[in-house]
């Protein structure tokens, strides 16, 4: 049998929003429901040593999620090390912890956020249940715009729109968007 040419790790499944759809922690969300093995979770050195496993076999490309991924200690360090492999790296975020990565992930390089939005601000923010975490991934967006500039280097941002409580006659107003980001 082939070895696959990706890999998903979902590295923690801490995270700081309490998305309404989410199989983690909304109301039906297996983490929610007090699944204590869910709560348990590698150490660095163990995700390091399964990427050196894993890069042995050729993979071509990692992508890396949660909850939120930035919230686990070490994930630049991990970052660094599946990027010294060759390997393209992919990070699912929902942006809000950005800020204090953005200098490292422009440093690092060749690595592609796939941010998930689900509507205007006050839609956003309903869904993920959070005030303030539309504004957030705004802020964090520019912050990691501007610092492109100054080292000419360019993440790959990809913003997903999720119409999973937007009502229809709200839809219009998801097509402001692509001014925001």
């Amino acid at each position: 049998m082939d070895f696959p040419e990706k890999v998903s790790f979902t590295i923690t499944n801490t995270c700081n929003l309490r998305c309404q759809m989410c199989g983690q922690w909304s109301k039906e969300g297996y983490i929610k429901k007090r699944n204590r093995s869910c709560r348990q979770e590698l150490k660095l050195e163990d995700w390091k040593r399964l990427v050196d496993e894993i890069a042995g076999h050729k993979i071509d490309f990692f992508l890396i999620r949660g909850g939120e991924p930035f919230l686990f200690p070490g994930i630049i360090e991990l970052l660094e090390h599946i990027h010294s492999k060759g390997i393209l790296i992919s990070v699912d975020t929902n942006g809000t912890v950005l800020k204090k990565y953005v200098k490292d992930l422009v440093r690092i390089g060749d690595i592609h956020l796939t941010i998930s939005v689900d509507g205007p601000e006050e839609i956003h923010d309903y869904v993920r249940s959070v005030k303030g975490s539309f504004q957030k991934i705004k802020e964090n967006i520019a912050l990691l715009r501007q610092l492109e500039k100054t080292v000419e280097k360019i993440l790959a941002h990809q913003f997903v729109l999720q119409l999973v409580l937007i009502p229809i006659k709200d839809l219009a107003k998801c097509r402001t968007l692509q001014k925001v980001f």
